[in-house]
């Protein structure tokens, strides 16, 4: 019993005892955007996405990760015009396109003792809505851009899950891949009906890893 309880007292500090170091980087990828909800918006897009990684390593296993990224959101639908006979004599695609500055915030396992490493993630995210762009993209005429921000909460907000791999390339260099998902957890469109944003994200980095000495106390 005494030797369990020095164990469990000892936990913290052999924990946060171990070797720190903090990594900077870089991404970019895509993703795969849609709304979930009761929008007529039904259908998914692709785009781009892109920002700066920042990750601290309690140790090994553990890290607490963070991103600042520019991730452009939405959905479409598909239209169809038709004479009065039923003959098509067009159609369009319209969407809607969320440009939002992302902050997440995961805590992170990590996997691996060699070059390869594994790793899983789980947490929050908060968007920030920069502006937002209805493009209806007429056949064949060129896309029409409208400017409809004001009809879209400034703030999304919601849970986030993800998985990757990473390679040292050298001593403080790695690389990565990711894939997360994404789903808001509150309206983003002030109109009705409502829609919550969701988006699948693929996305490859470098990052630059820096250790944190230890301090050291002399009595």
């Amino acid at each position: 019993m005494k030797k369990i309880l020095v164990i469990f007292l000892l936990y913290p500090v052999i924990f946060f005892g171990q070797d720190k170091s903090f990594e900077l980087g870089l991404l970019f990828g895509g993703s795969i955007n849609s709304f979930n909800g009761e929008s007529e918006y039904s259908k998914k897009t692709l785009q781009p996405v892109g920002g700066i990684l920042m990750q601290y390593n309690f140790n090994d296993r553990f890290s607490l990760k963070s991103k600042l990224l520019y991730h452009i959101k939405g959905a479409k639908r598909s239209l169809i015009y038709t004479d009065i006979t039923g003959n098509i004599i067009g159609k369009f695609d319209d969407h809607y396109d969320l440009h939002y500055l992302t902050f997440p915030l995961l805590a992170q396992m990590n996997f691996g003792k060699n070059k390869w490493s594994f790793f899983c993630n789980s947490g929050a995210y908060f968007g920030f809505l920069l502006h937002e762009e209805n493009v209806v993209d007429f056949e064949p005429l060129f896309p029409a851009i409208t400017n409809t921000t004001d009809d879209f909460n400034s703030l999304d907000f919601g849970l986030i899950l993800g998985s990757g791999v990473s390679f040292q390339m050298r001593e403080r260099v790695k690389i990565f891949l990711e894939l997360s998902f994404d789903h808001s957890l509150d309206n983003v469109s002030k109109k009705s009906p409502v829609a919550l944003t969701q988006a699948i994200t693929g996305s490859i980095g470098m990052a630059y890893n820096f250790p944190i000495k230890k301090k050291t106390f002399n009595g």
